[in-house]
């Protein structure tokens, strides 16, 4: 469960989850299951394939220009003025 929790969070460095970026949609939780909560429109096959495609495709540009942008914040944070506080040894 907790793997599966890690790969169903949205990931800052991504902007996504590591299951949207693998299978092209949010995977349904096991309450989702139990409650019978609809999974979506109805396609055929060819429609959802063709979809999946351009989902995943959207999806892996998207992060990649987001993964793109994290060392240009990074540098940023790195090289701005160290926050000084004052400590009191043995206090």
């Amino acid at each position: 469960m907790v793997v599966a929790a890690y790969n169903a969070t949205v990931h800052e460095s991504m902007d996504f989850s590591p299951n949207f970026l693998t299978y092209g949609r949010e995977l349904a939780a096991p309450v989702d299951v139990a409650l019978g909560n609809p999974p979506g429109e109805q396609m055929s096959l060819k429609d959802y394939a063709d979809h999946l495609v351009t989902m995943l495709r959207d999806a892996h540009n998207d992060a990649r220009e987001h993964l793109a942008e994290q060392p240009k914040e990074l540098s940023a944070i790195m090289t701005s003025s160290p926050i000084r506080s004052h400590l009191n040894w043995g206090a």
